[in-house]
């Protein structure tokens, strides 16, 4: 149990770190370069660590080199799809830059093997390979090159992918086999969790430019907040819920109390958020564009989880593993299906997609929990006396 209380401690401290190297390195691009080059180099990392947390499946029982093979498969293949993508109908993003799509793709292979690697090394090294150093040191880029030459798209570029290829050659002389996680892998849901999350940036390039995508990529940053906090609840609560997984009343009014928490955690960070909007805008000189419309949406998307309770934790908690990956499969498809279907494809089109498959999702997680456990979201378990405020 303390095992799982430290560790979930440690993932809470690396996100927060990681938050504040993605600001510090968005707002040292923005300060070097145009918006519209700033715009690519920030979509590239993004969509490279997307498309990274998608290629390395963490399970158990296999090991490293299955894994390595699994991982070098599934990036030959998505290659493939992108060139041949490239090659028949220009992806917006990319256009006009056929160097930013060669370093995404490399950058998506370097980090996919960084993040395996990561997870059989222990101590120091695995601290130097995190995802929270990575950012960081990829934050610090633009100034380093300010004290030699003028920063240029390229030349950031070139230097994202050094700082990564370095990391991975730390990677590879640390690393060493550990003995695999004790506790149950829930890949499959996840798989799902992570695809819904990503699920927008793996889309934009498609459909929009850089000049268009990047108030949509500095918009998601911020309407991130709630969700970013309900993510540190979610870990800090989960070996809770395993342990008392037996115990159906005290899972109950665990969940309830859980389900509260978010409201009340998730609901002061979209108020956050909202108040941080006009200053974002007011500085990065998006006033003229869609930003504001975008990061309400987004932050309504995020929302949904606080005001409908922890719907993935607590299916994974009472072992409805398969129903909430059904789930989140299911909006996925739909979100993708309404962008490729719907006639106007715009960044505002996509967080209202993203805004309606992450509520379909929430409401359909809580309506299983309300009718097979009880588990009633938000505040509305007071009614039900699963929970007491005094």
């Amino acid at each position: 149990m303390d095992e799982h209380i430290q560790a979930g401690r440690r993932l809470m401290v690396g996100c927060a770190f990681a938050a504040i190297g993605w600001i510090i390195l968005a707002w040292n691009v923005f300060q070097a370069l145009p918006s519209a080059e700033a715009s690519l180099i920030l979509g590239v990392i993004a969509l490279a660590e997307s498309v990274a947390s998608l290629l390395v499946r963490q399970e158990i029982k296999r090991t490293l080199h299955q894994k390595l093979e699994d991982c070098l498969a599934l990036w030959a293949a998505f290659t493939v799809i992108i060139l041949l993508l490239s090659w028949y109908s220009e992806l917006p993003f990319f256009k006009g830059s056929p160097l930013a799509l060669l370093c995404f793709l490399g950058l998506s292979l370097c980090v996919s093997l960084l993040r395996l690697f990561h997870s059989h090394m222990q101590g120091t090294s695995a601290l130097w390979c995190s995802f929270s150093c990575r950012i960081w040191v990829l934050a610090m880029i633009c100034p380093a090159i300010s004290w030699g030459t003028e920063p240029t798209q390229t030349v950031v570029l070139f230097a994202s992918v050094l700082v990564v290829l370095l990391q991975l050659c730390f990677a590879l002389d640390g690393s060493r086999p550990s003995l695999d996680d004790p506790m149950t892998g829930r890949l499959v849901s996840r798989s799902s969790t992570s695809l819904m999350a990503q699920m927008d940036l793996l889309m934009l390039p498609i459909f929009l430019g850089p000049i268009l995508a990047w108030p949509y990529l500095i918009a998601r940053g911020v309407g991130f907040l709630p969700r970013l906090a309900l993510t540190f609840l979610d870990n800090a609560a989960e070996p809770k819920l395993a342990d008392m997984r037996t115990g159906a009343g005290r899972l109950v009014a665990t969940a309830g109390r859980i389900n509260l928490g978010s409201l009340l955690i998730g609901g002061a960070s979209a108020l956050m958020v909202l108040a941080a909007i006009p200053l974002v805008a007011q500085h990065f000189r998006l006033e003229d564009t869609d930003f504001r419309s975008i990061a309400m949406w987004i932050a309504f998307a995020n929302f949904a989880p606080a005001l409908l309770g922890a719907t993935a934790v607590l299916l994974r908690a009472v072992g409805m593993q398969r129903e909430l990956a059904w789930i989140q499969i299911f909006c996925s498809g739909l979100f993708c299906s309404a962008l490729l279907l719907g006639s106007d494809k715009s960044g505002i089109d996509i967080a209202k997609a993203l805004a309606a498959s992450t509520w379909l999702a929430s409401i359909l997680g809580a309506a299983l929990l309300a009718k097979n456990f009880g588990i009633w979201p938000g505040i509305t378990a007071l009614l039900f006396r699963q929970i007491r405020l005094f």
